[in-house]
């Protein structure tokens, strides 16, 4: 055989490119254009990827083989033959991958395949004819997604924003939404708030309205967001969540009668018009971003499960899959950074809803409004009450959580995971603090409408979805916080009532007026109701899940109960998990100890224990590692920090590898060298060296 001329060759590269990558994954973003909106990427810069995407890479192979055929005549035949066996490969692994189990089999079965059809091509006409029919294949699946799916709604120009009529009004506005925060997390026993543990979520509970019973209904931040925000129920026909599909909202409510501050970094509902101070990263950095996510999202696709899971997961955010994006941020994000924090996207949203509750003077004589979604406390979690952060054993590992699926059986990683999460929150209550502080100082705290509140919660139960609601988790993920303090009001108390988050911009409206016509699936917080089923959507299925109020309080009830029998009211609880928490304090000196059985196994990041530096915002809090393979899961460990235990975890097995993973007390994380070492706690308290920060 001889290589096809140029343009056929680059033809039949294009086709078989095409089946075995492009379709797929467009077919996956066309049903998920949320991934371009939250992560606010352009039209052109769905345009320049999704046409490059078709067209650079097979125009690289065919340069590849081009190159070498000058060299080498026969190289480029053998490439271009490669090249045919290696895409023909890739589109049948990715067919049969479901339905031939194992990892080397279907990769096995397919480079058979795979070969086999470039041996065909090599030797007949006809298939090479085939592949030239196709031809037209790689621009039909282009157009499908530009022009036939909703990403051709991303594509067209936004229409000038509609402000509401109504009269000028003097409330400044603060609507906070919390990201994967459950009410039940907040709590104490009898349904209250844990003043001890959250002080500043305890005041606002005495001084606002809290509806204790308030609900989501969706278990998704780009439905539940925009519900917030325009007071409408997700449906299929306003999928996407953006100013487009939602003229109405608490942005245009507010119009140009208000300045308005607002952070939002997942969805798009405020019009360019109004939230005029546009993106900060530029185009490169934003497709950069973009190709490194989808080729971890590609891995997904292509290949068989078990392996896929060694990638990073894409199911528990919006960007930055691999964990190291370094995009244009504020003059603190650089700050961190050159402090040895990763400035990821997860670190930039963070700090800018952080400037984004920054009260600013007063300007036109306009009342301010302050409209700020933090992604917090959503995994990963990483940051501690303090502020400080804590870097993580890969880009959003977190042990025990398996990608795609939900919480695994090991039920001391769930309540390891759980006691993370409870951390972070603490961290949430402390913006919290913050904001009122300094609406206070302003003198904007009294005359205020605020409203605080949360997308959707998540679940803390061994072999159950930690986000997606099911008949198992619903209380947990219906559940959110919801504080709403009226202008003046002076004192607060819980309101029982079943709210929903789809009635905060009624009351909004209520409050400031404007909103004239619109409708609205929520009502007014002050309405009387008498609802007696639940309803959130599941994202992921696109259908609703029902509940009883009545079924609805007892889960959420007892799920409280497991709570507090975990984790008891006030902040030190958090810390104390673990199988020996009397050996927390004790020096190693002070106990028996062991030979070790084996070669130590090694902490992570150890060299971050030898250059601790709490001033520069990190401190290794989350200590993780690796014991020797022959050692077992389910082993007690006592994690020492200097000669004293400040920990106590479970080892366990994950992909292959025994690990342990244990939260160390910010407070002992000193400024300089430490020295960590873990031990299996034996008979009578004994202790055996199983790893430490200077082995291996």
């Amino acid at each position: 055989m001889t290589a096809p001329k140029g343009p056929v060759a680059y033809l039949h590269l294009a086709v078989l490119w095409s089946f075995a990558f492009v379709q797929p994954l467009l077919d996956l973003l066309r049903h998920n254009a949320d991934f371009f909106i939250a992560r606010g990427n352009t039209r052109g810069d769905i345009l320049w990827f999704s046409i490059g995407l078709v067209l650079v890479p097979p125009a690289l192979l065919l340069a590849v083989e081009l190159l070498a055929g000058v060299a080498w005549r026969p190289a480029r035949v053998a490439l271009h033959t490669a090249f045919i066996a290696l895409l023909a490969a890739a589109f049948v692994l990715e067919a049969i991958k479901a339905a031939v189990h194992g990892d080397a089999a279907p990769i096995a079965l397919a480079a058979v395949v795979g070969i086999a059809f470039a041996a065909a091509y090599a030797r007949a006409a006809p298939v090479r004819s085939v592949l030239t029919v196709l031809g037209p294949a790689p621009l039909v699946f282009l157009a499908l997604f530009l022009v036939f799916s909703p990403i051709a709604e991303l594509l067209r120009p936004e229409a000038a924003a509609a402000a509401a009529s109504g009269p000028a009004s003097t409330t400044p506005v603060v609507l906070v939404i919390f990201d994967e925060l459950p009410a039940i997390s907040l709590m104490a026993p009898g349904e209250t708030i844990d003043s001890e543990r959250f002080p500043a979520f305890g005041r606002l509970a005495r001084d606002a309205t809290w509806y204790r019973n308030a609900t989501t209904v969706s278990d998704s931040t780009t439905r539940a967001v925009p519900a917030i925000l325009s007071g409408l129920r997700p449906s299929d026909k306003r999928r996407l969540p953006t100013s487009r599909t939602y003229p109405h909202s608490v942005f245009t409510l507010l119009g140009n009668r208000y300045e308005q501050h607002v952070v939002e970094p997942v969805t798009d509902l405020c019009p360019v018009t109004i939230c005029a101070e546009g993106r900060t990263s530029t185009g490169t950095e934003r497709l950069h971003s973009l190709v490194s996510d989808l080729s971890v999202v590609s891995g997904h696709l292509l290949l068989p499960d078990r392996l896929a899971q060694r990638l990073p997961p894409i199911d528990r955010g919006w960007a930055d899959f691999t964990g190291s994006e370094q995009g244009g941020t504020s003059a603190l994000g650089r700050q961190r950074a050159t402090r040895g924090l990763t400035n990821d996207w997860w670190a930039q949203n963070v700090n800018a809803a952080e400037r984004g509750i920054e009260v600013r003077p007063a300007r036109g004589g306009k009342p301010p409004a302050y409209i700020v979604h933090f992604i917090l406390p959503h995994v990963p979690w990483r940051y501690l009450p303090s502020g400080k952060r804590y870097p993580e054993p890969g880009p959003t590992d977190i042990p025990g959580l398996i990608s795609g699926v939900g919480w695994g059986p090991n039920a001391a990683l769930v309540r390891e995971g759980w006691a993370r999460h409870l951390l972070q929150v603490g961290f949430a209550d402390r913006l919290v603090g913050q904001l009122r502080a300094r609406l206070e100082r302003a003198g904007l705290w009294d005359r205020a409408l605020v409203a605080i509140t949360a997308d959707h919660g998540a679940s803390f139960r061994p072999a159950t979805a930690r986000r997606p609601v099911e008949t198992e988790n619903f209380a947990d993920i219906a559940n959110v916080p919801l504080f709403v303090k009226q202008p003046f009001q002076r004192s607060g108390g819980a309101d029982d009532r079943l709210a929903r988050t789809v009635d905060i911009l009624p009351t909004i409206a209520q409050a400031v007026g404007g909103g004239r016509g619109w409708r609205f699936d929520g009502a007014p917080l002050d309405q009387p109701r008498d609802e007696r089923t639940l309803t959130v959507n599941n994202h992921n299925e696109r259908r609703d899940h029902s509940q009883s109020a009545a079924a609805f309080l007892r889960a959420r009830n007892a799920q409280l109960t497991r709570q507090v029998q975990l984790f008891p009211p006030g902040p030190a609880s958090v810390l104390r998990l673990g199988p020996a928490p009397p050996l927390l304090g004790r020096a190693v000196t002070a106990l028996p100890r062991l030979r070790p059985k084996a070669h130590l196994g090694t902490v992570d990041r150890s060299g971050a224990y030898r250059r601790v530096d709490p001033r520069s915002g990190a401190v290794p809090a989350l200590a993780t590692g690796r014991l020797h393979p022959h050692e077992p899961a389910g082993l007690v460990l006592a994690i020492a920090l200097d000669g004293r235990i400040r920990a106590t975890a479970r080892s366990y097995r994950q992909a292959g590898a025994t690990r342990f993973a244990a939260m160390l007390p910010e407070r002992v994380l000193t400024a300089g060298a430490h020295h960590v070492e873990v031990f299996a706690v034996g008979p009578r308290d004994a202790l055996r060296p199983v790893a430490g920060s200077s082995a291996g």
